[in-house]
């Protein structure tokens, strides 16, 4: 199952696939270990994804974009991240984490964000201590395929069927087409009804997705153009990606990572897709 990139001296990063029963629910696990003598900082691109994670061996400490405070926890539901966030891996460190597919958090919680806030217990959201004892199930497991195994049979019975609006909104991928007016013409329903179901199911408005798409395919020339900031054409990406011109993309950056293009260009290495 596991497509492992490590070194067992150092940190250790790696993705699992997904089985194909869950393929519509989750884009990919992550498995993580600092085999070091010291912590290591990494920074995580928004992904408009929601997150589920699981800290085994020394705390994880997580902190939100231009927040000074830190948020630590056995297991955390995070998102959908929108911004840019920093954590902290001390020597020791064990993370799994669980990246949900669009409407997919909403089919397990009944609601599609973690509302006021960038990460909660998830026992907090349902009102019982269900994930704090199956936490406590996948610690005493030593083999990371082996937690994925149990983590998907805990999954499967809480799995609610999915809505058929949510599937059209999700499953929508002509990016020359609004899909609010396409799928409001197509199904019959006002354009307001199906915004405030892609908010409702999704956590997010389609507009704000537009604005990301635009945002990642700009982040995706950048990294094809070598790692050489002086090869890189900024007006081409502003035309290619869709944006008015260049203070806007720079806009656009700073809002979701507080930096800007050419430090993002600099920094490339230094932060992860949870892609």
């Amino acid at each position: 199952m596991s497509n492992k990139v490590e070194n067992k001296m150092e940190h250790a990063g790696f993705r699992l696939d997904i089985p194909d029963e869950f393929t519509s629910v989750f884009s990919h696990f992550y498995y993580a270990e600092n085999n070091t003598s010291s912590p290591i900082k990494s920074t995580l691109l928004p992904s408009y994804q929601t997150l589920l994670a699981f800290n085994f061996g020394a705390s994880i400490t997580i902190h939100p974009l231009g927040d000074a405070k830190t948020i630590k926890g056995d297991v955390l539901a995070i998102g959908p991240v929108k911004q840019a966030f920093s954590y902290v891996m001390p020597a020791g460190a064990k993370l799994l984490v669980v990246n949900f597919k669009s409407d997919a958090f909403f089919r397990f919680f009944g609601r599609a964000k973690v509302e006021g806030q960038l990460a909660i217990n998830p026992d907090q959201l349902i009102g019982m201590p269900c994930f704090s004892l199956l936490w406590q199930t996948l610690s005493t497991l030593t083999d990371v395929d082996q937690q994925i195994y149990h983590l998907l049979a805990f999954c499967r019975p809480y799995l609610k069927e999915r809505n058929f609006i949510a599937a059209q909104l999700s499953e929508f991928d002509n990016e020359q087409l609004d899909p609010i007016k396409t799928l409001a013409q197509m199904q019959g329903y006002t354009e307001r009804h199906l915004q405030s179901q892609h908010h409702k199911y999704l956590g997010y408005s389609a507009k704000a997705l537009n604005r990301y798409k635009r945002f990642l395919k700009a982040i995706e020339f950048i990294a094809a153009t070598d790692n050489t900031i002086n090869r890189i054409n900024w007006l081409q990406i502003v035309n290619d990606c869709g944006y008015y011109d260049q203070s806007q993309m720079i806009h656009y950056f700073k809002h979701y990572l507080n930096l800007s293009p050419a430090q993002y260009a600099k920094q490339l290495h230094a932060i992860c897709s949870a892609r």
